[in-house]
């Protein structure tokens, strides 16, 4: 989806995108507003910035507050902006493994001390059958 206005990104950011591409000079309110507004709603979302600003302190700045990255435009702004993209998606993926691996972990985890205490407590309950040698 697209929006005409930073104002109107930001009316829309319940829709929970993933990443937000904006130009840094927007009418109304600029990128950068329009970035740290996101952030204090979904502190997830990736914004790439895209834009003919060639400012090093403009650049620096957005990455300050939570940029993924600042693309000038130029002719291989596209290529750039996809490269982006897909490196955003991977990484997002990668949380998403490594969430799931850790829930893993966490319940494995949990089965095995339930089994040990199982044990224990058959062990206390009839010391005769669990008793060593």
């Amino acid at each position: 989806m697209s929006f005409e206005s930073g104002e109107e990104c930001l009316k829309n950011i319940h829709l929970n995108p993933d990443i937000i591409i904006q130009d840094y000079l927007l009418d109304g309110i600029n990128g950068l507003d329009v970035l740290l507004a996101s952030k204090k709603k979904d502190p997830t979302i990736d914004f790439i910035f895209l834009s003919g600003q060639d400012s090093i302190e403009v650049a620096i700045n957005c990455m300050k507050f939570g940029g993924y990255d600042y693309i000038v435009k130029d002719q291989y702004a596209l290529i750039k902006l996809s490269d982006r993209i897909n490196k955003v998606l991977a990484r997002r993926e990668l949380i998403k493994t490594n969430k799931r691996f850790k829930l893993g972990i966490t319940l494995f985890s949990i089965a095995l001390a339930v089994i040990i205490l199982i044990f224990a407590c058959l062990a206390i309950l009839f010391p005769t059958t669990f008793s060593i040698p």
